[in-house]
């Protein structure tokens, strides 16, 4: 009876020491735990008050940006002289400086956005890891205390009231580890949200950096039109007025022939019904992209196209390297090339027609590789890209390295972005 008394003694302090030994470690890492989660609430309550702190200078930024917009349009709805081009052109470039400035701010806002949902997630992992640690230290007692006996736990108390308050612990042990667990199962649902979040303000920091290129693109786009319309002039509102009267007769005359080629080559294929149903069979085709899809440095009647006071912009500009490959968008007969063989800054282009009356144009080719009734498939290299002022094909009036892409219906030009994917 004595070696079975002792056997329960010793049983009972190898619990009481095994417990204490699982709560010294779990404290240890508990404080280790709520001393990361304490310096992660810091860093997080800081990174939130810069965020709060800029966005009063975005709105500043926002009511200037607006300011220059009003500006702009009061010279655009103004007498087209030169004074007013160049004026309407330097505000436009303030206000793009402006532009810079607030995607700058909006694109550091959202890398702290990033970094606090960082941080939020590194706090659930923290609060996580230490709920397991409390897990494990209680399933341990709950295990050792459970190779006890009821009979042993009964004898080594000294009152009946004694024993179910022990009894009772065992069940708070068994609660407090499921509650550890459904605890464990919240925070995990809310990681696994923090990780979504995290993706979608990484897709907008990325967003704004496109947007700051596309900014930076249109800046230098201002600054090469004022230059271009400087030296085109010489500072001279007479020669202003004349240069205003070529391009919009230009325009006009490309026009008109993209629209009068479209109908007779039409009309030729319902002659020649084979050819017909050769692009009828393309009816439906998805157009793609004729260069890499990259930056668009100018929309379709783009309001802050540099000489839309000289004539509406019908196309979409594609950012494009001097020579990059140009391929047809979609299957179909070339309708019209215009080349430049003296590399004179003619402004040189090809047109495609399509299926469902649909045609393409292609504007500041620097090369043209196909002919004129010529049939191609789509994804065909047709020629190179140009538009650096002063180059082959480029003609007069351009910024920049890019593509000029059109996309017509019934000879009438639509927005491009409507049809590519």
């Amino acid at each position: 009876m004595k070696d079975k008394n002792k056997k329960i003694v010793y049983i009972y302090y190898g619990i009481a020491g095994i417990t204490a030994l699982a709560f010294f470690f779990h404290s240890q890492k508990s404080m280790h735990a709520a001393s990361n989660v304490k310096q992660i609430d810091e860093e997080i309550t800081s990174i939130k008050g810069g965020i709060e702190s800029q966005q009063s200078k975005i709105d500043d930024l926002k009511k200037q940006i607006y300011a220059y917009e009003k500006k702009i349009k009061s010279h655009q709805s103004q007498t087209n002289t030169l004074n007013n081009q160049i004026q309407a052109l330097d505000a436009q470039a303030e206000k793009t400086k402006l532009a810079i400035a607030l995607k700058n701010l909006e694109a550091e806002n959202a890398t702290q956005k990033i970094s606090v949902t960082l941080n939020e997630i590194n706090q659930l992992d923290n609060t996580i890891a230490e709920k397991k640690n409390i897990m494990s230290a209680l399933m341990y007692d709950l295990y050792i205390t459970r190779k006890a006996s009821s009979l042993e736990i009964f004898i080594l108390n000294n009152a009946l009231s004694d024993y179910f308050q022990d009894i009772d612990s065992l069940e708070n042990i068994s609660a407090a580890i499921e509650d550890n667990i459904e605890g464990i199962k919240r925070d995990k649902a809310q990681t696994e949200e923090k990780k979504i979040t995290l993706e979608e303000e990484k897709t907008i920091l990325e967003q704004l950096k496109l947007g700051l290129e596309q900014e930076n693109d249109a800046l230098l786009g201002q600054k090469t039109a004022k230059n271009i319309l400087l030296d085109e002039t010489k500072k001279n509102e007479s020669k202003y007025q004349t240069l205003l009267k070529q391009a919009r007769a230009e325009q006009a005359s490309i026009d008109a022939e993209i629209v009068r080629l479209d109908k007779q080559l039409r009309q030729k294929l319902l002659e020649k019904s084979k050819l017909q149903k050769n692009l009828d069979s393309f009816s439906g085709e998805k157009f793609a992209w004729s260069v890499p899809k990259n930056i668009i440095t100018a929309y379709f009647h783009d309001p802050s196209y540099p000489f839309r006071t000289i004539f509406e912009h019908p196309a979409i500009d594609i950012r494009a390297a001097q020579g990059t490959a140009v391929k047809a968008a979609a299957s179909g007969y070339v309708g019209k090339v215009q080349r430049d063989p003296n590399c004179s800054g003619r402004y040189a282009y090809a047109m495609i027609i399509h299926a469902d009356n649909l045609s393409t144009v292609y504007g500041h080719l620097s090369r043209i590789d196909v002919e004129e009734e010529q049939f191609v498939v789509q994804g065909q290299q047709i020629g190179r890209s140009g538009a650096a002022p002063h180059t082959c094909g480029s003609g007069r009036l351009t910024t920049g390295p890019h593509l000029h892409l059109e996309i017509r219906k019934d000879g009438i030009p639509q927005n491009p972005l409507n049809y590519l994917p």
